[in-house]
C-alpha cells in the first residue's frame, strides 16, 4: 500500500512538472506571436497598408491566453523579463532587451539589464553565461 501510494505522489510530481511545462510553452508562444502581431502591425503602419485588406488569426481558438493590459498602463519591466525567458531555455539578454522594449518603448537597455541583475539576486533567473539567461524552475515538492 505504501508502495502505491510512493508511486502515485511521483506521477503526480511528473504530471504537474509536465503541466509547468506546458504552461510555459503556451506562455512563450503566447510572447512570440504577440511579438511577431507587433511587428506586423508596425509594418503595416509604416507601409500604409490597411489591416483589414489580410485574413486575421482566429482568436476563438487560443483558450484563455494571457492578454496585455488594455488599461494603457504598461507591463512591469521584471514581468516582461519574466516572459522573455518563459520558454526556459538560456536567453540572450538581446532577445530579453527587444522583448521588453517591444512593450515599453524608451525603456534602456541599461534598466532592463539592472531589473535582470534584481530578478537574480532574487534567485528569480539565473545568469548562464556571459550575457545567457535562464529562468529558474521550481520544482513542485511532494
Amino acid at each position: 500500500m505504501n508502495e502505491a501510494l510512493t508511486e502515485l505522489r511521483h506521477e503526480l510530481a511528473d504530471v504537474q512538472r509536465r503541466v509547468q511545462e506546458a504552461e510555459r510553452s503556451l506562455l512563450a508562444a503566447d510572447v512570440r506571436l504577440s511579438a511577431v502581431s507587433d511587428t506586423i502591425r508596425q509594418a503595416e503602419e509604416f507601409l500604409g497598408v490597411d489591416p483589414s485588406s489580410h485574413p486575421q488569426a482566429d482568436q476563438g481558438e487560443r483558450p484563455d491566453t494571457p492578454r496585455p493590459e488594455s488599461s494603457g498602463e504598461p507591463k512591469p519591466l521584471e514581468r516582461l523579463i519574466i516572459e522573455a525567458l518563459a520558454d526556459g531555455l538560456d536567453t540572450p539578454v538581446s532577445a530579453i532587451v527587444s522583448h521588453a522594449q517591444l512593450n515599453r518603448p524608451g525603456t534602456t537597455s541599461r534598466q532592463i539589464t539592472n531589473c535582470a541583475s534584481r530578478l537574480q539576486s532574487k534567485g528569480k533567473i539565473l545568469i548562464v553565461g556571459r550575457g545567457l539567461y535562464r529562468l529558474v524552475i521550481k520544482e513542485s515538492r511532494t
